[in-house]
């Protein structure tokens, strides 16, 4: 019976795995055309997210740049070789309390006219 659970738990394992794998760099999806609208998008998907939306003030909003993705996470809705625009922003809000929680630093990625990412600025060089 042990031997029929540890088949089991390796199958599943490999299963998962499988679907973590990555393609090739250089075989990406396409970026798209230079998404114009990228303030709109941004702000649009953010504004729902935060508890005073009009209290929403943006201090930096850079404009995208292509890039290629090097490394994505499994459950990433974008994958190692894809394209996108990407860019910066800094922005602040108001808490349930009232108060302006202090600047958030965040990035953004844009593929065919979609905000497909928002999230923390990390390890991503701001100019």
């Amino acid at each position: 019976m042990k031997k029929v659970t540890l088949f089991t738990a390796i199958i599943l394992t490999m299963i998962f795995l499988m679907g973590c794998a990555t393609s090739p760099p250089g075989i990406g999806k396409d970026a798209g055309p230079y998404p114009d609208n990228y303030k709109e998008l941004v702000i649009g998907y953010l504004r729902p997210m935060l508890y005073d939306p009009y209290s929403l003030k943006i201090e930096r909003l850079d404009p995208p740049k292509q890039i290629t993705i090097n490394r994505a996470g499994c459950l990433s809705p974008i994958k190692a070789g894809d394209s996108v625009w990407s860019g910066h922003f800094i922005y602040n809000a108001k808490n349930r309390l009232g108060g302006y929680v202090g600047f958030q630093h965040k990035v953004y990625m844009i593929q065919n006219g979609r905000l497909i990412k928002l999230g923390p600025a990390g390890l991503h060089k701001i100019d």
